[in-house]
């Protein structure tokens, strides 16, 4: 059925249920009863000369009401102490603290306090109302660039510092309790768990009376390594800066910067010890600024972060205006000693001089040590073709001026030349750039296209996407200027550009230069050829972004064949188009062939001991996939369970791809009527998704349609009812595409009320989906 055909069905599904509905109608009486039942809370009685109109929030101390100033009319914002009468000394203590706090806190984002008193044994305070989100709302609904995220940040941090200034720490920093108004400016809430510099109220409920040493205070997932194991006595302004490099994380990412699974005691290990998923892994247009400043935010030991808010502030701005930042990443070797297990990249770059491969994040080492071999490989050859001494002459020439611009590079990182301060990768790399920028090269075309290079996929490597594709742009330059169109180092320097635009989205820019590349592999190599056979998957790849899949199944077949004419045994290279090839056969509903090309990669695994790896894991997933959409059900289950195990263990339970994972796994259990653990996975997998995407989303729409088939078939529609309505909310600021995913969303929606018996409500929900389309 085609994607129109499944439209207009749902849409005649949704008229038969109204018919249907107006006709029970008809003959049933009035459960306006049923509908108005709620579960609100008792509301308190309002201070004099004020009118409780709804609850806001409610929170672990207080909650907060909108109410209206009867005098002015004015709308604002009410906070009762939570417990009342029954409040505990250290919790009233609390309280009185917080008012006296933020009344004497000015800052235009920070929420300004206006009366605080007593009324009914309750304590309250009155504040300015901020209509608008709370941060984490705000940015999954707007989705800010990057630097548009940084200028939202510098508020946050400015109204931070300014109660650093005033010897107030906030200690409970979190998405919650930063609230953005309709015109997009953050005010700073909730400073109930705040300590003030230097003051101990003693008996009077101050911060040495309500903290004792090894006791937890603040919100877990925002925690410091210090908050989490009880440290007060370390709670400072870094305690603070740390708050805000997760808030910032989160709102460049979506996400937190490690999983948060396990016991609460878990859970504080986690805080303390492991070090956290870097940004541009979760979201590639972060550069290495960027995520230098989070980084330096998050670490464990609080020397090494930003000292206050205002200093990370005006490193932001810093970065916002094109300045170098100040921060600065430790040094390579602590790089190599946290990272390199963790991070390797391995690269391939081809060019008329250097072929290297850089493995881990110290690719100028690796880089001078190839260089040098290339010297050596260029003087034995100088040696053994004297019929073309000329040419070898100049390839060593050349490779030698590689080799001492590299030693060059790598002796101004020696510590004694800066002070004693290594120089980090990004810094070594920023440095080599700024001279061949200079003209370190001029005259000598062929050494600079082979720096080029390695400078592009280097900055790649190290999360700087932009800067690297200058950096290839002129690599292609200059190989066409100095070897011609149809060299092969002119191939590689157009492939390595052309598979990074695909990468960036810019399949439109990306397609002469993958074309071009193939075409001049082929001329060069003649017949088959792994340069040719990767080109061809590149291509492929590219058709198959652009949804053409035919074409693209075509590229992937010719690819793996020329491999394995080319090998007696399985590569990486093979693994990885057989792979590519499979998802293409699953995207054109090719089961079968599906099935039988992840059962190869799956085998080659094993042979080239490849367990435990991402891979294997994306390999797992795919055959799983592939036999639930044949109904083999109880076959794709524990391969399911397996690849979920291995996501989960690589990139942590808050990855997008984990998700994915829960979600696949829950339809499984769904169609084998396990609704109980198919509601598990399904919750967990909507609430990471939601943290990744817009409401509106198809991915979230999906998993919240799954979701509500599960709560009804487990008999609670209220459930589903919630649920449903949570994605169904209008995007603020335009109205919603109502496309198949809202559709069906809504018309389950009207199940659910239909089985809470509310009919004039179901056929309300119906009625929009048939008003929309007409």
């Amino acid at each position: 059925m085609t994607s129109s055909n499944r439209h207009h069905e749902l849409i005649r599904r949704a008229q038969t249920q109204v018919n249907r509905l107006r006709s029970r109608l008809a003959d049933a009486s009035t459960t306006a009863s049923s509908d108005t039942q709620s579960s609100s809370r008792a509301t308190p009685p309002a201070p004099l000369g004020y009118r409780i109109l709804r609850e806001i929030h409610r929170g672990g101390q207080g909650i907060v009401y909108l109410a209206e100033q009867e005098s002015t009319r004015r709308t604002v914002a009410l906070k009762v102490m939570r417990e009342g009468p029954l409040a505990s000394e250290a919790e009233r203590a609390r309280f009185r603290q917080e008012v006296r706090l933020l009344s004497a806190l000015r800052h235009p984002h920070i929420v300004t306090i206006h009366d605080s008193g007593e009324s009914g044994g309750r304590f309250y305070y009155i504040m300015d109302y901020i209509e608008g989100l709370p941060l984490d709302a705000f940015v999954r609904v707007n989705r800010p660039a990057v630097n548009d995220a940084l200028r939202l940040f510098v508020k946050i941090a400015d109204a931070v510092n300014a109660a650093h200034l005033r010897g107030v720490i906030h200690r409970d920093l979190k998405p919650p309790n930063v609230r953005v108004d309709g015109d997009g400016n953050p005010h700073v809430l909730d400073f109930g768990l705040a300590k003030v510099i230097g003051e101990d109220f003693g008996s009077t409920g101050g911060t040495a009376a309500l903290t004792r040493t090894g006791e937890f205070v603040g919100s877990l997932p925002w925690a410091s390594p210090e908050q989490a194991e009880g440290r007060h006595d370390d709670v400072d302004l870094r305690t603070d800066v740390y708050a805000l490099g997760l808030l910032l994380y989160q709102m460049l990412t979506g996400e937190l910067p490690y999983g948060l699974s396990g016991s609460a005691r878990q859970i504080l290990d986690t805080i303390v010890t492991k070090p956290p998923i870097r940004p541009s892994e979760l979201r590639p247009d972060i550069d290495a600024d960027v995520e230098t400043i989070v980084l330096k935010c998050l670490a464990k030991e609080r020397e090494r972060r930003y000292q206050t808010a205002g200093e990370l502030a005006q490193d932001v701005n810093r970065y916002l205006k094109g300045l170098p930042i100040e921060a600065r990443r430790d040094s390579m070797v602590y790089v190599l000693k946290k990272h390199a297990a963790r991070h390797k990249l391995a690269v391939a770059l081809s060019g008329a001089l250097l072929t290297t491969v850089l493995a881990g994040a110290v690719g100028m080492f690796v880089l001078w040590l190839r260089a040098a071999q290339e010297r050596d490989e260029a003087q034995r050859a100088r040696q053994a073709a004297t019929d073309q001494g000329e040419i070898a002459d100049a390839r060593a020439a050349d490779a030698e001026a590689v080799t001492k611009f590299l030693q060059a590079l790598l002796a101004d990182a020696d510590p004694s030349q800066h002070g004693g301060r290594e120089l980090t990768v990004r810094e070594a790399l920023d440095e080599a750039a700024e001279l061949v920028e200079q003209g370190q090269f001029d005259g000598r075309p062929r050494v600079e296209a082979a720096v080029r290079s390695t400078l592009g996929t280097t900055y790649d490597a190290l999360g700087a996407p932009t800067i690297a594709v200058r950096h290839f742009r002129r690599s292609v330059d200059l190989h066409e200027s100095e070897f011609g169109p149809q060299h092969v180092g002119t191939a590689a320097a157009l492939y390595d550009l052309g598979v990074l635009l695909v990468e960036l989205g810019r399949s439109n820019e990306a397609e002469s230069f993958l074309r071009r590349a193939l075409q001049c592999f082929r001329r060069a190599h003649g017949g088959a050829h792994e340069d040719t056979a990767v080109a061809l998957n590149a291509l492929a790849r590219w058709h198959q972004v652009r949804r053409q899949l035919p074409e693209a199944e075509r590229l992937y077949r010719e690819a793996l064949s020329m491999l394995r004419r080319l090998h007696d045994e399985d590569t990486p290279a093979i693994v990885a188009v057989e792979n590519n090839l499979g998802l293409c056969l699953l995207k054109q509903k090719k089961f079968a062939a599906a099935e039988r090309a992840f059962r190869n990669t799956m085998d080659a695994d094993e042979r080239l001991g490849m367990s435990g790896t991402i891979e294997q894991a994306l390999h797992t997933a795919n055959l799983a996939l592939a036999l639930f959409d044949q109904g083999a059900l109880t076959e794709a289950e524990p391969l399911f369970r397996e690849s979920l195990e291995l996501h989960v263990t690589l990139l942590g339970e808050r990855h997008i791809v984990t998700a994915t994972l829960r979600n696949n796994l829950g339809r499984c259990l769904r169609a084998l009527e396990r609704y109980a653990e198919a509601r598990a996975m399904f919750e967990a997998a909507l609430d990471v998704r939601r943290a990744h995407l817009p409401a509106e989303h198809p991915a979230v729409m999906a998993t919240a349609v799954h979701l509500g088939v599960v709560w009804l078939e487990l008999q609670m529609p209220e459930n589903a009812e919630t649920t449903l309505r949570s994605v169904l909310a209008e995007p603020v600021g335009q109205p919603a595409t109502l496309g198949p995913g809202r559709i069906k969303a809504r018309n389950l929606l009207a199940d659910a009320l239909l089985e809470q018996g509310r009919s004039a409500e179901a056929e309300k929900e119906l009625l929009k989906i048939l008003r929309a389309v007409r």
